[in-house]
């Protein structure tokens, strides 16, 4: 559910500002480009991305939707 550490990439906020799209409708719509995620438990995330090129981003919390960036996403 919480996802705190996103990559942006300057696309997005070059859409966000020439577009006036909101940061919710970027997620949303594009998953700001975050591509291909795994769900994994914390030590195999943590041993995936110290394979790969990848990076942990966040974790799961009992709840709905997604929060980041201060942004509850439903």
């Amino acid at each position: 559910r919480a996802i705190r550490d996103v990559y942006k990439r300057q696309v997005f906020e070059f859409v966000a500002d020439r577009g006036d799209v909101a940061d919710e409708e970027l997620y949303r719509t594009f998953n700001m480009g975050m591509g291909f995620v795994a769900a994994l438990a914390p030590d195999d995330a943590a041993a995936l991305a110290d394979a790969t090129d990848g990076k942990v981003v966040g974790h799961v919390t009992e709840g709905t939707g997604v929060a980041t960036d201060g942004l509850e996403l439903d």
